[in-house]
């Protein structure tokens, strides 16, 4: 433990993980862990994600990602939520030989499952109503019309 702590000492901060709170609407999604790399060279690193309750499950665990020297990457993390609530992410990087390189982070996630489906839901909704007023728009023209026809057709009768 002491020479992981030294080499994570060594590399003074210069590999850290950038993050805020996060909110997931859907059950499955990505999440998005951004690393930036201050080093003056290109780094391969492993990141780590452990949500601190049950309501989230990550599906791949370890994600490789390379960081350009003097620049960021996005790790894209695949999770699935099981229950809406909030969440606590425990986000390490570590080496190629499972040596941490960043002290680690630790990222707020709201997890509100199920919102895909009521947006979708209401959606489709709005879409329906839009075509069912259409077809009733139209059904009241040709009516219109054909109301109009006749009294132009009786008039021309009687004329």
């Amino acid at each position: 433990m002491d020479a992981e702590r030294a080499g994570i000492d060594a590399l003074g901060g210069s590999i850290t993980i950038i993050g805020d709170t996060i909110n997931q609407l859907s059950s499955h999604s990505e999440l998005p862990i951004t690393v930036s790399n201050a080093l003056d060279q290109p780094a391969t690193v492993y990141v780590t994600v452990t949500p601190s309750n049950p309501s989230l499950s990550v599906v791949n665990e370890l994600v490789e990602l390379v960081v350009p020297a003097g620049g960021q990457a996005r790790a894209i993390v695949p999770v699935e939520s099981v229950a809406n609530g909030a969440v606590t992410l425990t986000v390490s990087i570590a080496s190629s030989t499972g040596a941490a390189v960043a002290a680690p982070a630790f990222l707020d996630l709201n997890v509100q499952a199920g919102w895909e489906t009521a947006i979708t839901g209401t959606f489709a909704v709005l879409v329906g109503l839009v075509f069912v007023g259409g077809i009733i728009r139209t059904v009241l023209k040709r009516r219109r019309a054909r109301v109009d026809g006749a009294i132009e057709q009786e008039a021309d009768d009687r004329g």
